[in-house]
This record gives structure tokens, sequence and C-alpha cells, in this order.
């Protein structure tokens, strides 16, 4: 609890309420309510120093507690240097005290970086991917699992000097709690050339956040605010002289009036007799002429004791350790106490009784600044070198602001080579947080104290972290220029070879995420020839994974086997080189020979389990989830994959692996579920600020939109993926492939879906190592069926050539292609022979019957009129399964096909699907299987009756069983009686 201490005989107090804010206040008040029901969002409070911003947020905690709603506090601090996520640590600590065990099991995927943040909460190893988006991201679920019953209140105060990650934080607060039950409100100082206000313009411009800006108090205010301090009532009036004089040097900041108020009361030119105030004759020239003022009349009046006191907290800042400013004054702890309570009842500090004792701090940043201005440069250097040596006798270890305040000490106390020693141990620090933009600033200053105090083995240091971080920054220019200055640094120095290597390593890894391949490769050959010199294989392995990854993205792909077996090889001792050399040697492999690949990829998931590296585990889980799906259809590990990136907080990865859980639904045909997982791709993507992900996943959302007939929808989607996607020619090229073209193969418009294919090729011959998307098959089948021999026989040899054909799936669809020019050949029993072995490998690929039936139904129109195989069967099972879809054209196509051979044509589906099995994705088909299962006829007495094959009905009771979350035929058949489906069978 906050209490103000007074001094005897003083009479002027505190203003006892909020003046002046009532519409301020009334709109923060209506903003709590709008917390209860999710539509509160952000409130940036901005005014000048001493204009009542604290006083404003204090009455909005006090209202929001009296509400019992949670309410979360956390406040940046005026320091030489700023610590990274400091108040939102500090807002967090008690957001977790308030939060209950099924609230905590619903944050588990945000546990990892959330650690970061709240010790308690840290799990060993590091998260294997968190950033700065998935940092927030884990502070907004956390947000809202404290908001979810009662609501809450956050606020951050004085964001002006909040550091670039936490302002990222607040920034995606704002952006993303909106719909959440908490109420986040920031106060800052309108600074035109500060990070937070520039924040603020651009929250307030998008309609992330609302203004509310604090004005001074306007002559009226003041005035109230003046009788309420001095106690007298609203008709009484103020001393004739007093009035002019609080209204012209306050300036309208009711902090500077209360100061007025209470220094010229102490001073004794402000007088209470008889219950009537007055000023002495002496006023004018008595009465403090700014806020510095006040401030130096007050410390006089307290004494050395106490000056000493406020002089050596105001080195250690606006909030201060007692204890530290009671040794640097050289003063007992009790005395320190009493004295720091004197000081608060002449309302220089607060003070907070806790349960472990008082706490104190300034009472406002503009008083510790004040009580520093009083003292010469050479007392601050003294006063400074004292609270270094206090601060690292109390804390040896400087563990986090107090490094910061150490390293802001060591500057101000003339000491240019401990600060910069300091300031490079916080900086790295800020780096393994991932706090990349304050590890920036910070370490620029190192280097700029190091430089000048002429420690050029700090300097050179300080220069190599600054290197790491610009690089994983992605600003590859200023990472080039860091790291070449450091490079020349190195040079001149002896046994520096491991440091260069690490360099240019470091060089060549930002060049290829800028896709800058040439200097990447010069780098690497730089680090190489520095390596035959120097260290031994360790680095040679780093090296060679490094060229390898190189090689793969720039489409060399025998160079890229080449290095990463050579990196492999010499990659003892270094486990994670090996588990990335073997993933880079899989996705090679992947590209023509998938047994291959998956032994590789299952080699480096059993190194990273056995060496305890998650982020490896949980990459090459993903890449056999790829090859599972690619060769079988299954989905499992891809599933296993993504549970596991989840629960080692790996976000962004579990989104990529949504990504993938979208494509392969949709190639399954089960477009419902596709959309699903593209909709939570899409939108972990955008969270997590991945942009070629949330690219690929609209593509996934038109093929689903297609599927389902939606061209308004699948147009929309292709559109916002292809502006997404800007240079990525493999997401353009499946959009096309996946979507426009399917879309228009199922309305049997043959020269739109060939267009869309052709184009698809165009884009994707560009992508050496794109993905074997099912397009090509598409496209070989369709060419050789509307193309001339020569040129149909082109398309097919390309894509043997590709390696699509790893892929089961483009295998059988491939297969379809050589069988329809087979048989226009004339050659029918080899036309069989191969359409057979597609259509086997067709039909063993998991949830890939929607494809086999499409290209069933084009191989057909081709073996209707060169005279071979079954066609009959293929077309009316194509009819069967795309009945009661969307797809009425291509069931049309099926029946005029086979009565224009005087063939007859299935029954289409009879009946409507009741709602219940309609919601869970029943067709009308399916509905016509379950009623014959509620007869008890077998799988074969169905086919005839349906005119389809015992193994297409087998496959309705299998989805059926997976829809209806059944467990056997018995009960399928109790749920048709039920229904009464068996009252409306199809007929026989």
């Amino acid at each position: 609890m906050r209490v103000r201490r007074d001094t005897p005989g003083m009479a002027v107090g505190l203003c006892p309420v909020l003046v002046g804010r009532d519409r301020e206040r009334e709109d923060l008040q209506a903003a709590l309510r709008a917390a209860r029901t999710g539509t509160a969002g952000t409130h940036l409070i901005s005014g000048v120093a001493g204009v009542g911003k604290s006083r404003l947020v204090a009455s909005l905690l006090a209202d929001a507690a009296a509400d019992g709603m949670a309410t979360l506090r956390g406040r940046a601090v005026q320091t030489g240097r700023r610590e990274a996520f400091r108040p939102i640590t500090e807002a967090l600590m008690s957001a977790l005290r308030s939060v209950g065990s099924a609230e905590l099991d619903g944050l588990r995927p945000y546990r990892p970086a959330i650690g970061w943040l709240v010790p308690e909460w840290a799990e060993g190893t590091s998260p294997p991917d968190v950033s700065l988006v998935v940092l927030a991201e884990g502070v907004t679920r956390l947000l809202a699992a404290v908001a979810r019953e009662r609501g809450a209140l956050v606020v951050f105060e004085d964001v002006h000097w909040a550091d670039p990650e936490t302002l990222g934080v607040l920034e995606y607060l704002a952006d993303n709690l909106r719909s959440e039950r908490v109420l986040c409100v920031a106060t800052l100082r309108p600074d035109p050339g500060s990070e937070a206000y520039g924040l603020a313009r651009r929250l307030a411009a998008r309609g992330s956040a609302t203004q509310v800006r604090l004005s001074p108090l306007p002559a009226s205010d003041v005035r109230r605010m003046a009788r309420l301090c001095l106690g007298v009532g609203e008709s009484d009036d103020l001393p004739p002289a007093l009035e002019p004089l609080v209204l012209a040097r306050a300036e309208g900041l009711p902090l500077l009036v209360e100061d007025l108020l209470s220094t010229s009361s102490e001073s004794g030119v402000l007088l209470r007799e008889g219950g009537v105030w007055r000023l002495a004759e002496r006023a004018s020239r008595v009465i403090p002429s700014d806020f510095a003022d006040t401030v130096r009349r007050r410390l006089e009046l307290l004494g050395d004791p106490a000056r000493g006191l406020l002089e050596a907290a105001a080195a250690l800042g606006a909030g201060f350790d007692w204890r530290i400013a009671a040794e640097v004054a050289g003063q007992p702890a009790a005395t320190a106490v009493a004295e720091l309570r004197r000081a608060a009842g002449v309302h220089l500090l607060w003070v907070d009784e806790g349960e472990d004792g008082p706490s104190f701090r300034f009472h406002h940043s503009l008083t510790r600044d004040a009580v520093w201005s009083t003292l010469l440069a050479s007392d601050r250097a003294r006063i400074s070198a004292g609270a270094y040596d206090a601060v690292l006798a109390r804390y040896p270890d400087l563990p986090g602001e107090w490094c910061e305040l150490a390293a802001s000490l060591s500057e101000r106390a003339g000491r240019p080579q401990q600060a910069a020693s300091l300031l490079l141990r916080s900086g790295r620090r800020a780096l393994a947080r991932g706090a990349l933009s304050t590890a920036e600033q910070v370490l620029e200053r190192a280097g700029v104290l190091a430089d000048g105090c002429g420690d050029h083995a700090t300097g050179t240091l300080t220069g190599e972290a600054l290197t790491e971080v610009l690089a994983l920054a992605g600003k590859t220019d200023q990472a080039f220029r860091v790291g070449e200055g450091v490079l020349a640094r190195l040079d001149e120095m002896p046994d520096s070879t491991a440091r260069r290597i690490a360099v240019r390593l470091c060089l060549a890894r930002t060049a290829i995420g800028a896709m800058r391949w040439e200097e990447a490769g010069d780098q690497l050959d730089l680090a190489r020839t520095l390596g035959r010199s120097g260290p031994g294989t360790a680095f040679a392995a780093r090296i060679d994974v490094m060229a390898a990854r190189l090689a793969l993205e720039e489409g060399r792909l025998d160079d890229a086997t080449a290095l990463g077996r050579t990196a492999l090889a010499h990659a003892a001792g270094a486990p994670e080189v090996a588990c990335e050399a073997l993933i880079i040697l899989g996705r090679r492999e992947r590209l023509h020979d998938m047994a291959a690949a998956a032994r590789s990829f299952a080699e480096a998931y059993g190194l990273a389990e056995g060496r305890a590296l998650p982020y490896w585990s949980i990459q090459a889980l993903h890449e056999l989830g790829t090859v599972e799906t690619l060769t079988t259809g299954s989905l499992d590990r891809f599933r296993q994959a993504r549970d596991l990136a989840v629960a080692s907080g790996a976000l962004a990865t579990a989104a990529i692996l949504e990504v993938q859980l979208a494509g392969a639904h949709q190639v399954r045909f089960e477009p419902e579920l596709g959309l699903a997982a593209a909709t939570r791709a899409i939108e972990g993507a955008r969270r997590f600020r991945l942009r070629g992900a949330q690219a690929m996943a609209t593509v996934y959302a038109a093929g689903c939109y297609a599927l389902e007939g939606r061209s308004t929808e699948m147009a929309a989607a292709l559109a916002e993926a292809e502006a997404l996607a800007g240079d990525d020619g493999a997401a353009v090229a499946m959009g096309l492939g996946h979507g426009r073209s399917l879309f228009h193969l199922l309305r049997e418009e043959r020269a739109a879906a060939l267009d869309a294919l052709e184009e698809a090729m165009v884009r994707i011959r560009r992508v050496p190592t794109g993905p074997p998307g099912i397009f090509r098959g598409l496209w070989a089948l369709v060419r050789t069926l509307d193309d001339d021999p020569e040129q149909a026989e082109q398309a097919r040899a390309e894509v043997r050539e590709s390696g699509a054909v790893a892929v089961p799936i483009n295998v059988g669809i491939l297969g379809f292609a050589d069988a329809a020019a087979l048989g226009r050949g004339g050659d029918r029993a080899a036309a069989e022979r191969v359409y057979a072995t597609a259509d086997s490998a067709l039909a063993s690929w998991e949830g890939g019957d929607g494809l086999r039936q499409l290209a069933r139904r084009l191989v057909a129109e081709a073996a209707l009129r060169d005279g071979w195989g079954d066609p009959a069967v293929w077309l009316r099972e194509a009819a069967a399964f795309f009945s009661g879809t969307p797809h009425h054209a291509v069931v049309v196509a099926c029946q005029s096909l086979l009565r224009s051979a005087g063939l007859s044509a299935p029954r289409l589906a009879v009946g409507d699907v009741p709602a219940d099995l309609r919601a869970r994705g029943v067709t009308e088909r399916e509905r016509d299987v379950l009623a014959l299962v509620g007869l008890r006829l077998s799988n074969k007495e169905i086919a005839d009756r349906l005119v389809l094959s015992p193994r297409t009905v087998e496959k309705h009771v299998e989805h059926l069983l997976a829809k209806t979350g059944l467990d056997n035929r018995l009960a399928l058949a109790g749920l048709a009686v039920r229904l009464r489906l068996t009252e409306t069978p199809p007929p026989a």
C-alpha cells in the first residue's frame, strides 16, 4: 500500500481527487466496461511530464480493482540503457499468480517463450524457434487467460523509455487483443523523435489503438486543484497574490501545482492563520520559479543526511534499491529509512509499505532529474563510482537490469573501458533472449565506448557480436559493413583464424537468407581458405554443410549431395551439423528417391532425439511427414510433428506444418478439413509474420474452394496468394495447378484447365527444387489426351525427368497418360497393363480417391475412343463418386460418354442427407450406402444395386465410420434405422 508521510507542521497535501480529466476518465471507464465483452482494445495516454498521466492510470487501476478485474502493471525506467522486455516481465510476474491450472494447461505451447521473460516458467532448454512474434503471441494468450473469467486491465507506464522489443510486443497486443477481455493502456510523452511516439501514431492511424492526449489544465482547474490542496471550499478565494503566481509558474501541470504549494508552505511564505491562507510579502521572490527550483528548496529543508541519500538514489534511477543508496551515502539502514521517509513527506519520494519492508522511488522522473542536476560533474562521477561498487558487491553476477545499470554507472564515473565490457555482456544477453533491436543498440554503444578509449580487443568482440545480431535481424547490408570491419581488425590479430571463419560463416548465412547467392559463395570460399591453415575438421564440416545448403538453394543438386556427405563425414562432435547435413541430403534424395530420403530423415531424427536437439527433432520429423504423405497419403507423421512443435514451443514451425496439412487435405479431396487447416495456418502465419507460409496456405485454401466449386472465393484467394508470394514461383505454380486447373477440370472446361496447367509448368521450371505437385502429372495427362503424340511424349518425358515420379500419385496419373498413348498407338494389351499398374498406385494412396476418379474420367474418354480397358466401369465409378458433390459437370460428362458408347449410365443418389449427417460431411452417395447398410446388404449387393465396384462401396463405408465416429457396420445399420433411411433406399 502506498502512503504519504507528512513532516511535522506541514499543512499542504496532495490533491485528493483527479481534477480536470472527467472526459478522459469517462472514456477509459467505458473501455473498462467494454473489456468485459472483448471489445476494449488499446488506449495510449500521451502528455508532457507532470501533466497527470500516472494519476489518470492510478484512478483507472483503482476502478478496475473495485470492479473485480485483474490488474497488471509494468513500467519502463529511465536508466543509462534499456533492459529488454522489462515492463512486460514486471506485468507478467503478477499475472502468473492469478492464472488457474486449466488456463496454464492451455498455455503449455507458449511456456518456453514466456519462460524467457518469467524465470519460473523457464524449462531448461531454449525453445527451438522463438521469435519476438511468438513471444508476443504468448503474452497475448497469457493475458487472455488472466482475463477469461473477470476481464483484465494491463498498464505499461512510461513507454517512451521502453526498449524496442517491449514496443514490438505492445504493437502486437494492440493488433491482436481487440477480441479479448483485456484493456491495454500505455502512457508516453509526445516526443516526436522517440520510437514510442512513432508507434503511437502508426497504431492510431490504422485503428489499432485509441489516443488519449492530456493537455495542461486550464486556469479554472488549476484554481480548483489549488483549493483542494489547501483544503478550502469551492467558494473560498485563494490569497490574491497566490493565484497569478501558481497560474504562471505551474503552467497547468498538476505535479507543479502541488509542488509549488508544498514548497511555498515549507518555506514559510504560504501561511495559514486562523483557518485562512495568506502570502508573505516576499512571496514572489521565494516561491519557486520552476519545478527544479522546488526540488532544490526541499533538499535544503531536509538537510545533508537526506540530501546525500537522495543524490545516491538519483544515480540509481527513478526506482532504486534504498539499501544500495544507503551504502553509497555511508548511512546505517535505520537512519537511511528514517531520512527517506522524511523525503517522502515533502513529496520527493513515494514509499510503498510491503511485507518485506518499505521500498522507495522518486515522486516523478522529473524529481530524480532535478536532484541529479544539482550536482557538479565531479560529484556525479564520484557518486556513480561508489554506486557501481555497491551494486557489484550486492549483485556480483549483475543479473538482468543490474548489468545495464552497472554499465551506465561506469560510463558516468568516467570508466569507458569498464562500461564497454559490461555493455558487451548485456548485448550478448539480449541476443540470447532474441531481443535483437536492444542487442543492436547496446552493442553499438559498446563499440563506440571501446574504440573511444582505445580498447580494440573489446571493440572487436563487440563487432563480432553485432555482426551476428544484424545477420539474424536480416539487415544484410549492415551485417556485411560491420563484419568486414571486424575482419579487417582480426586480420591484424594473432591466433584469430577461428574467429575469422565464424564471421565469414555468419555473413554467408545472412547472404543465403537474402538470396544473394554469389556473395554467400564468396564468403564460404574465403572461410574454406582460412580453414586449411587453422582449425580442423569441425569448422570444415560447418563450412561444407552451409555450402551444401547454398547448392541446394541454387539448384546445384549434385554439389549439394557431395557437400552434404562430406559435412556428415566430418561432423564428429557436432551433432547439429550432422542433423542439418542429413536433412539436406534427404531433401536432395526426395526429388528422385523417397525411400532414400526417408532413411536420411530417420537418421537425423534418431540423432537429434539421442542428443536432445529439439529443433532438429522437429525438422526431421517434419521431413519424414512430408515423405510419408507424398508416398502413402497418410497424415500421421505430419500430425505428430505438429504436436511436437506445439509442445516444444516451436509455434512458427507448427504453423508451417498446418500449411502442409492443408495441402494434403486438398489433394485428398477433403475441402472442409483442408479449409479448416488452411484457416489455422493463415492465422498462424499472419501472426508470426511468415509471409511465404501464408502465401502457400492461401494457395491451398484456393484449392479447397475449387473443390467446393466456389469460384469467387477461389479467385480472391489466388489473387491474395500471388500478392503474398512475390517472387516465389513455386507458390504461384501451385495456385495455378492445384487451384485454377482443378476448378476448370471439375467443370469440364478442358481448354481453360490446360491453360492454367501450362502456366503452372512455366513457373515451376524456374524452381529446380520446387515441390512435386500433382499438377505435373495432370499436365502430362491432359497434354496426352489433347495434343499430338510427339508433343505429348515430350510432356511425359519432362515430368518423368523432373523427379515428380518419386510421388506415387504422380506415378499413377503419369501411368494413365502412358496408357492413353499406348492405346492410341494400337497396343491395347500394353495400355491395359500400364493402366492396371497406375490404377493400383493411385488406389494405394490413402485419400487419393478423388484424384483417381477424376483421372479415370479423363483417361476413359481415350479408352472408349481407342477400344482398350474397361472405361464403362471407370466412368460409372467416377459418376458415383462425384454424385452429390458440386461437380455435377463431371457426372454429366461420365453419363454422356457412356450413353454415346451405347452403355447404361448409373443411377444418381436419391433422397436428402439428414442435417446432422450433412454437418458431419456425409455426401448424398454415402447416404445411399448407409441406407443399404441399414437393410443389412453386403458390399457386393450394395455395389450391384448402385452400379459401383465393391471396392468403392468399401471406401464409402470407411468414410461413414470415420465421419459418424461409430465403431462398426452394425452400429451404422442401427443409425440408418434410427434416421429412417431404410424407408427410402435407392431403387434396385
